[in-house]
């Protein structure tokens, strides 16, 4: 979940309707039953075209020049392998990739994006994240 989820939340536990222009999801299906399946990733955004969206296994970055990092959270729980380049990986990156603010999902389609976090490469572990345009 995420803090987006908070007002959605309070809105339907006081009974208020929540404006369309507020995003997030409300959080009372898991409230009233923490065992409810929650297939909602989160997103974060860091500056103009820089993102990460989180599921319960993956996390996927996207940067505003394009480039990417992919990290399986339960193989690699202190993100150090870069997946994103390597084969296999599109429909991981594609499903992620849909929670993405819609004009840069669509990017994805249109652009080849480099693969961050190569051995010594940009966005290696430790590095700082891409500045955005």
């Amino acid at each position: 979940v995420s803090l987006m989820d908070i007002y959605p939340t309070l809105a339907e536990l006081a009974g208020l309707t929540r404006p369309a222009h507020v995003e997030g999801r409300s959080l009372m299906p898991l409230l009233r039953n923490p065992a409810t399946p929650w297939d909602h990733p989160t997103l974060s955004t860091s500056g103009r075209g820089n993102n990460a969206v989180v599921s319960d296994r993956y996390k996927y970055i996207r940067y505003s020049d394009g480039s990417e990092e992919l990290y399986d959270r339960r193989q690699d729980p202190n993100e150090w392998t870069n997946l994103a380049g390597q084969p296999g990986r599109e429909d991981v990156k594609r499903e992620l990739a849909r929670h993405l603010p819609p004009q840069e999902a669509q990017d994805l389609n249109r652009r080849a994006p480099g693969a961050r976090g190569a051995a010594g490469g940009p966005g290696a572990a430790g590095s700082a994240p891409a500045a955005a345009e």
